[in-house]
């Protein structure tokens, strides 16, 4: 009686394991091709980014508190000032960011690691002439009727301030 060895085909075992391997590094070269297309995608649109700090004034040296501060190429990305006038934001590298407050004229500057002080002018262009009438303001070109202009020392003219003037 032959061997259970001797019965099976002994030839075709070592083949076998060596169909496994291939199969086995097959199996795994795949897994690797998925786990590249998975990061590449993450590789070749990261950016560097920075941390941009700074602080925003006035034209006299006051802190402007809640300036709005976005990345120039991507809105969605920004911040406001604090009550000192200090703001930091993480931007890409080689980015701009843009600086706006009401009545201040909005500047743009270029996003690098170092602190920034950025000094906001007054935008005296928008600005539009106010009249001011008893219970409010509207502008001199939405009103009707008759306007009149006192200095101050007319406003005084006719007041007096002892008894004897009366």
């Amino acid at each position: 009686m032959k061997s259970s060895r001797e019965n099976s085909n002994y030839h075709e075992f070592p083949m076998y394991n060596s169909h496994m391997k291939i199969n086995n590094f097959n199996q795994m070269k795949k897994k690797q091709l998925i786990l590249i297309l998975f990061l590449l995608p993450a590789l070749l649109f990261s950016q560097e980014t920075i941390n941009v700090k700074g602080v925003i004034v006035d034209g006299k040296g006051e802190p402007v508190i809640g300036a709005t501060i976005i990345q120039e190429e991507d809105s969605s990305v920004g911040t406001i000032s604090d009550v000192d006038g200090q703001f930091s934001l993480s931007v890409p590298a080689n980015s701009s960011i843009e600086i706006s407050y009401i009545g201040y004229v909005t500047q743009m500057v270029e996003a690098t690691g170092d602190f920034v002080r950025i000094v906001l002018l007054e935008d005296t262009k928008s600005l539009d002439e106010l009249v001011v009438i008893g219970y409010g303001t509207v502008r001199k070109s939405d009103l009707t009727g008759s306007v009149t202009s006192l200095k101050s020392d007319e406003l005084n003219k006719g007041v007096t301030s002892t008894m004897t003037g009366l």
